[in-house]
């Protein structure tokens, strides 16, 4: 009988995971609880989402949702897009529109600190070892 005592360890992935932690605790700390939650929905989610949603999904109130997910799109940590509602036929013509959230996955990958200061860590062998 063979035994593999071999494993593997995914770097990619623990550091992704760290990374997506020290951003998150970042927005507990500028923003509160309802904002952390929201962010970790769209984070983990990584789609867009509509606001009514991710304040039903966070049990967020739908006055305040609107107002931190703002708050978020104009410090870089979420992309926003604005969607035209088209009425149905026969309704009356609304100018309504849905905002559409997604997380910043770009500004992730380059924050270290919760100064958006991009990580340049690099690590060059000396001698050729």
């Amino acid at each position: 009988m063979i035994v593999d005592d071999s494993y593997s360890i995914d770097l990619k992935k623990i550091i992704e995971r760290a990374r997506n932690e020290e951003v998150e605790s970042i927005v507990l700390k500028r923003y509160g609880r309802d904002a952390y939650r929201m962010f970790m929905l769209l984070s983990r989610d990584g789609d867009f989402r509509d606001t009514d949603q991710i304040a039903a999904s966070t049990l967020v109130e739908k006055k305040e949702a609107p107002k931190l997910l703002h708050k978020l799109w104009n410090d870089n940590y979420l992309y926003m897009e604005s969607l035209q509602k088209i009425p149905v036929t026969g309704a009356r013509m609304q100018n309504t529109s849905i905002m559409m959230w997604k997380v910043n996955k770009p500004l992730l990958r380059g924050i270290c600190t919760g100064r958006n200061v991009p990580c340049c860590l690099k690590f060059e062998p000396k001698n050729g070892f």
